[in-house]
């Protein structure tokens, strides 16, 4: 039998794909988002206010949930560790009423974890906490074999974590699009929350091709498959990646293709 998994990125390619007629064929493996529409067998997100936001919404509690950099840190270090964050301020009070720092409810949480960054819109400083109970969390630090994987994309890393811990031997790549057909992002959730603006450019693919294409010759025992909408099209999106020519394990597949796959 085979491991067989399915990435889903968020890249336009994926609008109108039924995911819900892939439950049962293979492990789901989404990134960031996608929980808001679909609940996949696990969610992968590098994206720390992401990170954050799911683990507030209380996805994690019942849902595996892989984050990057997700370490706890004691209670006893939280006044300390906000303080310093923000000297100018005299109390955490004074801080929590200016909205500077943006947490879940303690709910009698002994640990919490805490990043800080900027708004990929407002470009404003902006701190993450969630205070931790039982979830479902896995630190992605956890299973990285190379220090380079710390930079992943959160799509080349759903599929890291597909043959690194789940031991695929399929990998189907659905909505992971590398390049967009317009001047514009290529992602379902662009312009939403800790997403970049709508009228942004798309995001440089040279990286997520070649991290793909490293997983690929490392794990030379699994089949990955590009799963494209349309094999006769011959966009930007659905082309076939030159840097893949000539690379074994990879094949291109159309949506048709994941209809005849049978249950497991």
């Amino acid at each position: 039998m085979s491991n067989r998994v399915f990435c889903i990125g968020n890249g336009r390619s994926r609008r109108g794909f039924n995911l819900k007629s892939i439950k049962g064929r293979g492990v789901i493996i989404g990134c960031n988002n996608l929980y808001k529409d679909f609940a996949p067998d696990i969610l992968v997100a590098t994206n720390h206010p992401i990170m954050h936001e799911i683990y507030r919404s209380g996805y994690c509690y019942t849902a595996n949930c892989y984050f990057r950099d997700w370490v706890t840190v004691p209670v006893q270090k939280f006044d300390n560790m906000i303080q310093g964050m923000f000297p100018e301020h005299r109390n955490i009070k004074t801080i929590r009423r200016d909205g500077l720092l943006i947490e879940n409810q303690r709910q009698g949480s002994k640990e919490f974890v805490i990043h800080g960054y900027k708004d990929k819109q407002t470009n404003q400083t902006e701190v993450s906490l969630s205070w931790c109970t039982e979830d479902k969390v896995k630190n992605l630090s956890d299973i990285y074999r190379e220090h380079e994987q710390v930079d992943w994309g959160t799509g080349t890393t759903s599929g890291y974590v597909a043959c690194e811990h789940y031991k695929a031997t399929e990998v189907f790549l659905i909505g992971h699009d590398l390049r967009s057909t317009k001047p514009t992002i290529n992602n379902i959730y662009k312009g939403t929350k800790h997403y970049v603006a709508v009228e942004n450019g798309p995001t440089p693919h040279t990286n997520w091709v070649n991290q793909w294409l490293s997983l690929m010759k490392r794990y030379p025992k699994t089949t990955f498959y590009k799963v494209h909408r349309d094999l006769n099209l011959k966009d930007n999106v659905n082309m076939h990646t030159p840097e893949w020519e000539g690379q074994q394990n990879l094949f291109y597949v159309d949506y048709s293709s994941i209809d005849n796959l049978e249950q497991i």
